[in-house]
């Protein structure tokens, strides 16, 4: 059922096509809200920027970031409007969300 409003969200199958092709990729973020399960958790919206200006063709939601391995302990705690670099790793199929990771 998740999986599916998230496909809804990206416009069908294609869109979620066009997140596994950006597996890999950094882009900066924003954070949205820290999680209430697990304090080191962040839901981040990725802004996808094209020349130095934000990319409206694509729109990715706002998605699921932890922190990469290096990160854990030590990284301050983040709040809402704090700017993140993160990476995108798929899609978490159990949350039905985007999937990244908060670079150091």
């Amino acid at each position: 059922k998740r999986m599916s409003k998230l496909a809804e969200k990206m416009g069908g199958g294609k869109g979620l096509d066009a997140i596994l092709e950006l597996v890999g990729t950094e882009f900066d973020g924003v954070v949205k809200a820290v999680s209430k399960n697990d304090r080191r958790c962040y839901y981040v919206q990725p802004l996808v920027r094209r020349d130095g200006t934000i990319n409206d063709e694509l729109h990715l939601p706002v998605g699921i970031a932890t922190p990469s391995n290096g990160a854990g302990s030590t990284q301050e705690l983040l709040l809402p409007g704090d700017e993140v670099r993160i990476k995108i790793d798929g899609i978490d199929e159990k949350r039905g969300q985007l999937a990244m990771t908060l670079l150091e």
